[in-house]
């Protein structure tokens, strides 16, 4: 089974002029997975997208998605809304 692609969300990038891009995706199986694309070429060069993983006290895991600088390793969780602006 191929993923399909399920809804898209979008957050603005560090400097503002491009954005972040959060594509959600699953198949037949029950099974989804989520990607990330920087659509800036400043910040696409300055930063990285890391998926961690959080466990709640029920024991459901989920990954929140931070933005990573190169320089510093300094993070910042990425906020995301339903509308492209």
């Amino acid at each position: 089974m191929s993923y399909e692609l399920d809804c898209q969300r979008y957050a603005k990038c560090p400097c503002g002029n491009g954005r972040i891009v959060e594509k959600s995706y699953s198949n037949d199986w029950g099974q989804s997975d989520e990607m990330y694309t920087i659509e800036c070429a400043d910040c696409n060069k300055l930063f990285h997208i890391e998926k961690v993983l959080h466990i709640a006290c029920d024991g459901e895991f989920y990954y929140v998605p931070y933005i990573v600088s190169d320089n510093d390793g300094s993070r910042s969780k990425v906020t995301f809304n339903n509308t492209e602006d």
